[in-house]
């Protein structure tokens, strides 16, 4: 909320003297919170991510717009957007009003994200930041597997593989940086790590 008007006055007399006067009017404001249920999770503001909560001055009057991202994951879970407290669609414009205003996206869990497939507690994925534009990290802690050939593949919801490297775990946490198409759609890929003749799985979700 940044935003002020100034009005300038300058005035010049016969003989050429000028002066100049000047008055700021600064806008009505309120405050703008954006939440989710659970919270924690992402909402976009007029484009940009916001983790929840989120409170920002808003400038009253303006026209902002509100997109409820989706899926997301969030602990263990994958959750898909259901509705907002003030009704309509995922993706609306809204107008500031005088008085503060609280806009609150509600979720439903899907499930666990993950999926282990030896049982073993030694290894670890991370992903971040998930959901994710396209570009994100890649963190596979190596507890008692230093030195292991890692086949890391991305796969999209009919099993086509989509990315495929190797890295050798050098110490005890090895640290991927991956790039997707960016033509690739929206949605949930699935991110499976192959070592010493084991697999572990874990869910991407994928937002333009």
């Amino acid at each position: 909320a940044n935003v002020y008007f100034e009005l300038f006055l300058v005035v010049t007399d016969n003989d050429g003297l000028m002066d100049t006067s000047s008055v700021r009017i600064d806008p009505k404001t309120c405050t703008l919170t954006l939440a989710t249920q659970p919270s924690g999770l992402e909402i976009l503001l007029d484009g940009q991510p916001h983790a929840t909560p989120y409170s920002v001055l808003a400038v009253s009057g303006m026209e902002r717009g509100l997109n409820a991202m989706g899926p997301q994951t969030f602990g263990d879970s994958i959750y898909t957007f259901n509705h907002w407290s003030q009704g309509g669609a995922t993706a609306q414009n809204f107008l500031v009003t005088d008085n503060d205003q609280t806009h609150t996206a509600f979720y439903v869990s899907e499930g666990p994200v993950g999926v282990n497939e030896d049982g073993a507690d030694s290894f670890q994925i991370r992903v971040y930041p998930n959901p994710t534009y396209g570009k994100f990290i890649v963190v596979l802690n190596m507890s008692g597997h230093m030195g292991e050939k890692i086949k890391i593949s991305i796969r999209n919801i009919l099993g086509q593989e989509i990315y495929n490297k190797e890295v050798i775990s050098s110490n005890m946490q090895v640290r991927e940086k991956i790039e997707l198409d960016p033509a690739l759609p929206t949605g949930i890929y699935t991110l499976q790590v192959m070592f010493a003749g084991k697999m572990k799985k874990t869910s991407i979700v994928l937002s333009r």
